[in-house]
C-alpha cells in the first residue's frame, strides 16, 4: 500500500472506504461459499434414532 500511496497520493478516507468495501465483499464471498457447501452432519444419535 506504502508503494501505491507513494505512486498517486490519495485522501486517507478514500483508501479506508474501498479497503472497507473489499473487506465485505470478501468476507460475503467467503459466507456464501461456506453456506452453498456445508453438509449437515448425522450424529450417532440421529442414527439411532432412525
Amino acid at each position: 500500500m506504502l508503494m501505491t500511496e507513494l505512486a498517486d497520493p490519495t485522501e486517507p478516507l478514500a483508501l479506508l472506504e474501498a479497503r472497507a468495501i473489499a473487506t465485505l465483499v470478501g468476507v460475503a464471498a467467503g459466507v456464501a461459499v461456506a453456506v452453498v457447501t456445508h453438509r449437515p452432519r448425522v450424529s450417532s444419535r440421529t442414527r439411532a434414532l432412525a
